[in-house]
């Protein structure tokens, strides 16, 4: 590869690799599909459990949701209505829990090669953006199933997908490098995760909670329901508020810019730490 020498078994960048944006992509590019290859190596499936598994899960989960909560005539189906956020939750709640070994399962890697090391939580957000995307032809398939046919506030689905990679890397960028010198990370962001998949408008919506006020509170607290609430608005035909807009794109940027303020000050010498 231009820019690097072999240097005694080390991979040495001549020039500043911060200076070579299209480099650092590139490998953060290939590391994410070598995760992913990795992920279903031996399997007889491959990248088709990128899709299966998930439509599974969320079969199962619309089969047991929809038995316990009773819709009215001429709500949207139960299954329209999870298949339009879950794919967007995944999104999140994969990023989060790979997060947490993102740098340590790479510390070989770190030792050989010298690159930033960002591009590392970057490669693990733009892996599972990788299967967000392949999951969508599911979602719409499982909408026309139940005869519910996008409008074209689906093209929003575009602007939607940069919001949740800004924040998903946001979150990488948060939790990756704390979870190198911290085991119990894990631990915790399991926890976190599973309180925020009841606290996210996946299984009802705003509207549904609205006279709970302090649920409503708590779930309108949460960043991930700002960004549900868009997906489903997206593929269900409906209109996200304005306010829902602004609030997906403030909390997008605003954990982005955290994320990369701290591994900006605190990932010096990450390589000779892990």
């Amino acid at each position: 590869m231009s820019g690097m020498a072999q240097v005694k078994g080390r991979v040495i960048v001549k020039d500043d690799p911060w200076s070579s944006p299209s480099l650092c992509l590139s490998l953060g590019l290939q590391l994410a599909l070598q995760q992913l290859r990795l992920r279903y190596r031996g399997s007889i499936l491959g990248y088709v459990w990128t899709m299966v598994y998930p439509l599974l899960l969320l079969l199962t989960y619309a089969l047991v949701f929809s038995a316990l909560f009773r819709t009215s005539d001429g709500a949207v189906s139960p299954l329209a209505s999870f298949s339009s956020v879950f794919f967007a939750w995944l999104l999140i709640s994969s990023t989060l829990n790979d997060s947490v070994y993102s740098i340590s399962h790479a510390a070989a890697l770190m030792h050989q090669t010298h690159f930033p090391p960002w591009i590392l939580p970057f490669a693990t957000t733009l892996s599972n953006l990788i299967s967000f995307i392949l999951s969508l032809p599911v979602v719409l398939a499982i909408l026309f199933a139940v005869h519910i046919h996008p409008t074209w506030n689906l093209f929003l689905i575009v602007p939607l997908t940069l919001l949740l990679f800004c924040f998903s890397l946001g979150l990488c960028l948060l939790i990756s490098l704390p979870s190198v010198f911290f085991r119990d990370m894990p631990h915790i962001v399991g926890i976190a995760v599973t309180m925020l998949f009841f606290l996210s408008p996946i299984f009802y919506t705003l509207e549904h909670i609205r006279d709970s006020r302090l649920l409503h509170g708590i779930v309108l607290s949460n960043p991930v329901s700002y960004f549900l609430e868009i997906s489903r608005s997206c593929f269900l035909g409906s209109t996200a508020s304005p306010g829902i807009w602004a609030g997906s794109a403030l909390w997008a940027l605003l954990t982005l810019a955290a994320g990369a303020f701290v591994f900006s000050r605190y990932s010096t010498n990450l390589g000779m730490r892990i």
